[in-house]
Parts: structure tokens; sequence; C-alpha cells
């Protein structure tokens, strides 16, 4: 199989698990990458949206989907051995009868479905989107949020990657519910702040009015929390816990400041990362084990900053290209 091949196929793979909302962690991470950075693939992916979404009826967007299906099933016959013909058109037959009955149900199934919408933000960026419900969002860098056009049945869901800001608005008849990495937050109306990036230690949800529930799936807690509580999830332990502290250090993004608070520097990498096109090598690597506080402002520029944190680290920082280089 050549690499375009390869490639194909794992595209085709990435956009059917986005669209049936069985991404993993890694796959998520890997789906906004491309989404921000691959124009073909975004295409790619908005018009195999539009064929999920659609109304059942034969498009020439249909026939087109149809083609790219055609295509990987291609790649697979030319990898197939010879078998006698009388085998290979019974094959055919049984292959037959399981995708018409997938296409029926599938028919029956997409008919039913509403329109999803998926807004995503670049380095640096933040977004607000105004939900069917009245409810805002703001979104931060590097951040996707996936919401119908109109919400329908008992409850109000949608799906985060990475972190943004829930202003909900009330709807005690139906619970509005965010699912973000292993946590699914439950609130009728209220204001919180969710952060699940993939590449940060802990996971996050801080309320700062009303009320909600959460339900961890890495253990199966259910916790409730309260104004000026935050539950934090440590990664590496898979443990979550209830803290009481200042929810501007959660909230600043929305101002468009970054705080750091005795941060570890791989915080502040993921979170420089996460602002700039930028990646990190660490030479010295005793400078992981220092903590910073201060704080920076999204609209400052690269230089400005690597210049503070020279200060604040005690190193040199060398950049080449979009490597940062600390020594």
């Amino acid at each position: 199989m050549t690499k375009n091949m390869t490639e194909n196929k794992e595209t085709y793979s990435l956009i059917g698990k986005a669209l049936a909302e069985e991404l993993n962690e890694e796959e998520r991470d890997l789906f906004i990458e491309k989404m921000l950075s691959d124009a073909s693939f975004k295409e790619e992916f908005e018009q195999s949206k539009k064929l999920w979404n659609a109304p059942a009826k034969v498009s020439d967007e249909a026939i087109r989907s149809t083609d790219h299906l055609m295509q990987s099933i291609e790649y697979t016959k030319k990898e197939m051995k010879v078998i006698p013909f009388y085998q290979q058109w019974s094959r055919y037959i049984g292959a037959a009868v399981v995708v018409l009955t997938t296409f029926i149900g599938g028919y029956n199934y997409i008919n039913q479905q509403e329109e999803i919408l998926t807004q995503s933000t670049g380095f640096g960026e933040s977004k607000e989107i105004l939900l069917a419900d009245g409810t805002k969002v703001l979104l931060n860098s590097k951040s996707s949020l996936e919401y119908p056009a109109t919400f329908k049945g008992d409850f109000r869901k949608v799906n985060l990657v990475g972190e943004a800001f829930f202003d909900v608005t009330k709807d005690k008849e139906h619970p509005f519910i965010v699912n973000a990495s292993d946590l699914e937050v439950t609130v009728l109306g209220t204001s919180f702040n969710v952060s699940t990036y993939v590449k940060d230690k802990e996971n996050s949800v801080a309320l700062l009015t009303g009320k909600v529930k959460l339900k961890n799936a890495l253990n199966s807690d259910v916790t409730t929390l309260s104004p000026g509580q935050t539950y934090v999830i440590d990664k590496d332990i898979q443990k979550g816990s209830v803290i009481t502290e200042n929810q501007l250090n959660r909230t600043s993004w929305l101002s468009g400041q970054v705080v750091f608070k005795y941060a570890s520097l791989n915080e502040v990498i993921h979170k420089m990362e996460r602002l700039y096109p930028i990646s990190f090598k660490v030479k010295n690597q005793k400078l992981l084990q220092r903590k910073i506080t201060t704080k920076i402002n999204k609209g400052d520029q690269l230089e400005e900053v690597l210049a503070l944190l020279e200060i604040l680290l005690e190193c040199k920082i060398e950049k080449k290209n979009q490597l940062i280089i600390l020594q």
C-alpha cells in the first residue's frame, strides 16, 4: 500500500470517529491540529459532516462520499489474494447483504439526526459562541466545541476539547451537559470554567455561580461543587479532589491574561505552545524543577515573553525559527 493510500485511510478513519464521537484523547488532539493546519482535511470533514447530517436523499455529495468509500475498498482489493471465482462471488453477495442492511439502518438513523456544528480556535485565539438556548461559551486557544444547531430531547449536550467558559441559560427541564475528556459536567443554569487540555498534568472544573454535578469516568466519582470550589483531576494518579481557591487563577484568560502561580516549567511550556506556534527543547534538566509566578498578556510579543522567562528561570533562551531552546 502506498503512502498516500495509507494517509487517506487514516484520514477517513479519523473523520469517521469524529462524526461518531468515538475519538480518544490522543485522536481528539490530532483532530484539532489537522482542523487548524490542514485545509484539505477540514474541507473533507465539513463535506462528510454535511452528509452525516443531511436529509435522507441521494445527492451529488453523497455520490462523492461513496466514491471515497469505494477507494478504500479498492485499497483492500489490491491486497487480497487470488481466490476461486465462485468463492469471490459468495463473499461479495454476503458483503452486499451486510452493506445493504447497514445502509437501510443508517438511512433511517441519519434522517433523525440533528445538525452538529464545530467551532475551533488557533494559537492565542479565543472565540465567543452563542448556543441555540442562549448559553454563552467563550472558547480558549487551541480548543474545539461540538454542539447541535438546536437542542432536542431531554438534555442539552455539547462536547469540549481544550478549555472553555460556560454561562448557561437556566432550564430546569433540560439539564446542560458538557462532555470533556473523562469528565461529564451537568448543570441547570450556572457559570463555570472547564479545562481538559491533553498535554496538561491535570483537568479541572472551576465553579463561579450556581451548582454543578461532576462525574469522573476514570474512577466513577460523582461530585457536587459550590461557588468558589474547583474540582481537579491529577492525570498521573487518576484521582480527583475538591479545592477552594481564587477562581481568577483559572479564568484570567477571559480578560486576555495568562497567570502562572508557582507553575512548573512544563506547565509554562504547554501554555506557551497554545499561545504561539512554537515548540520547546529543554537542555538544562534542572530547569524542570523550578517554579515561577508571573502573568503575561495574550497580545504580548513572543520576544518580550522569552526575555521575561530568561530572568525568572535564570537561564539562557535561544530561538531557532519556531524552536525555543532553554539552556
